[in-house]
């Protein structure tokens, strides 16, 4: 709230004053603006799908369940987080991979791609209703051990399970386009199975 606007508003003899009320009424109108137009500033976050294969070749993305009494709590998402001040997108992502679970840059075998930029935003929240995700994607190296650091659980997955659990909305176009990358992955090989990251250098 703003405080210094709501005092000069209030500044002056009471006999000088006679619809009080209204002029509560106006501050309290504007003070719900400035909260409404905060509240809806995107918020930047960077996340990192990471990958690793498994001995029968099948592909595993790392997925993470936020905490209950966090926002969305319950739901899973990718390892990531808010993107500081002057901070790029993917030293964000590769930062909040190492504080959610303890996994670093030797831990990714090739290189870090950019996959998909969404916004979207979720009138029912009472903040951080609005964010833009900023999502990249890696492939772990064979003896990278991640830990629930950050988050209630964590997990491999197959990609067919992408569907089976509970996303925040904004997650729907990501997931699209992890299975989108994949399938590429494919068709760049020709021979139906996906290639490690040494493999495709």
């Amino acid at each position: 709230m703003n405080n210094t606007f709501i005092e000069s508003s209030c500044n002056g003899p009471w006999n000088d004053r006679p619809s009080l009320s209204g002029e509560a009424t106006a501050v309290g109108a504007a003070v719900d603006v400035a909260v409404d137009v905060a509240v809806d500033v995107a918020l930047d976050v960077a996340l990192m799908v990471l990958s690793r294969r498994t001995s029968a070749g099948e592909v595993e993305i790392l997925v993470a369940r936020r905490h209950a009494s966090s926002v969305r709590g319950g739901l899973w998402e990718y390892p990531g987080g808010k993107v500081e001040m002057d901070e790029a997108p993917v030293a964000a992502a590769l930062r909040e991979v190492r504080e959610e679970t303890g996994l670093a840059m030797g831990d990714i075998a090739g290189s870090m791609e950019p996959l998909i930029i969404v916004d979207h935003t979720d009138p029912e929240l009472a903040r951080e209703r609005t964010v833009r995700l900023h999502a990249f994607v890696a492939e772990l190296t064979a003896d990278a051990r991640p830990e629930a650091l950050g988050a209630s659980e964590i997990r491999f997955i197959a990609l067919r399970e992408l569907d089976t659990l509970p996303w925040p909305a904004a997650n729907a176009a990501v997931n699209r386009a992890v299975e989108s990358y994949f399938e590429r992955q494919v068709m760049r090989n020709g021979s139906g199975e996906l290639r490690t990251a040494a493999q495709r250098r």
